[in-house]
């Protein structure tokens, strides 16, 4: 008997065996397999994201700003200690009564053996911060530490001392580190 076939016409859906399961893609050696993507919560996911900016514009700036304090302090470090020095004379003319219109010699005590000999610096410890005005011929000396003012003597120097008043020659530079400011 011979075979009939139907012609089909393009109304008519061909029907084709279903497969039910799942084609798996098998992967080599090299191959990695494919990424699964999670469907989180976007809205976390866009926190996650802003906060993340944030901590890296932040970061920054913060750089960025310490970067020109150092920059600052390495092109001059003449300014610095002139500030520092400003600060301590303001320091110290909180605790006594200082000469005005004068700017101070600013000296710091490394080694308070070599000043044991010394009248003027018996007292002094390491750290301790000398000023010396030599305008008004007088030396404070100050900690510090426990911020207070040690001791304060006149000194001679190469204009006559003031009347009735126990005047001593100053120590040797050897023993203090000296940062010097200009008027």
């Amino acid at each position: 008997m011979p075979v009939v076939r139907k012609k089909i016409t393009p109304s008519e859906p061909i029907a084709r065996p279903i497969i039910s399961a799942p084609v798996v893609k098998r992967t080599t050696m090299y191959e990695a397999p494919a990424p699964v993507r999670s469907t989180g919560n976007p809205i976390l996911r866009l926190f996650f994201i802003v906060l993340a900016a944030i901590i890296i514009v932040v970061g920054y700036y913060g750089f960025y700003y310490f970067y020109r304090q150092y920059k600052n302090v390495a092109a001059s470090p003449s300014v610095v200690a002139e500030q520092e020095g400003k600060a301590l004379v303001d320091k110290v003319g909180q605790l006594v009564v200082l000469p005005v219109g004068e700017t101070p010699t600013i000296a710091t005590v490394a080694d308070k053996e070599k000043l044991k000999d010394s009248p003027l610096l018996a007292r002094a410890e390491a750290g301790d911060k000398v000023l010396v005005y030599t305008k008004s011929l007088l030396m404070v000396l100050y900690r510090p530490s426990v911020n207070k003012v040690v001791e304060i003597v006149p000194i001679a120097g190469n204009n006559t001392p003031a009347q009735n008043v126990p005047v001593l020659p100053l120590p040797s530079a050897t023993s203090i580190t000296s940062t010097t400011s200009t008027n």
